[in-house]
């Protein structure tokens, strides 16, 4: 047997009841908090909706109420994750844009709304952007998004 694998065997047994100690530890705090998650994700889809509305005719202020909840959720998630109630295994469960730093909250929730908006989608469809944008509006039910009070 090689000389590594005896050592590697040797640790194992010395420290292998305190290193699955450390493994589960974290393991059991992982689930910290699946509401600061969901208002991650309800602030992305809140500024996506916010840009379907205002693509609409007349969505001027359904856009601008969207775009309130999505601020509003974002500021809420970003003050969660500066207290510690978002674990590594949630960053997996949010917007990869909440995980970008920055300067302040207001700069990362502008970044996050800037790319919730659906270039990609939008693309092909710039003669007819107002119907896809209420069809996209109607297909997300973003009629029924709306912030509950903390």
């Amino acid at each position: 047997m090689a000389r590594w694998k005896t050592s590697a065997m040797k640790m194992m047994n010395r420290f292998g009841p305190l290193s699955l100690a450390v493994l589960v530890w974290p393991i059991s705090s992982a689930y910290g908090d699946e509401a600061t998650v969901t208002l991650a994700n309800k602030s992305w889809i809140a500024f996506q909706c916010s840009y379907y509305a205002s693509a609409m005719p007349h969505g001027g202020e359904e856009g601008k109420r969207l775009r309130q909840v999505g601020y509003t959720a974002g500021r809420q998630y970003l003050a969660a994750a500066d207290a510690g109630r978002v674990n590594g295994s949630e960053f997996l469960n949010i917007p990869r844009q909440f995980t970008y730093w920055g300067p302040s909250h207001d700069y990362i929730l502008g970044a996050v709304s800037v790319f919730a908006m659906d270039i990609d989608g939008a693309h092909g469809h710039m003669n007819d952007l107002s119907q896809w944008a209420a069809a996209e509006y109607k297909k997300r039910n973003c009629q029924h998004l709306k912030l509950k009070a903390p």
